[in-house]
């Protein structure tokens, strides 16, 4: 199964995996439109690859065969401040 990956000008670190390229219509416009400008990455096998740095390989998948796409949204940062009150107040 291949795929078409493009990113976001708009939403860093925001992905979109399409299962036909260029076929931004299976995109609901409410997911698309604050993605705004979406920029071509690259084209990806997903029958010869094992693992994605980020995403489930399955889920991904599993998408792309349901809805036509994939929505890969950046991990969550920590928020370092509250990380570190916490570890000052366990070294008191």
């Amino acid at each position: 199964m291949k795929c078409y990956i493009y990113h976001s000008v708009n939403k860093q670190g925001y992905y979109i995996y399409l299962k036909q390229k260029d076929h931004f219509e299976l995109i609901p416009k409410a997911v698309l439109k604050p993605l705004g400008k979406l920029d071509y990455c690259f084209e990806l096998d997903l029958e010869k690859t094992r693992k994605l740095a980020q995403e489930d390989i399955n889920q991904v998948k599993n998408n792309l065969f349901e809805q036509g796409f994939h929505l890969q949204i950046p991990p969550r940062q920590k928020d370092l401040l509250t990380e570190f009150k916490e570890k000052t107040k366990n070294n008191e």
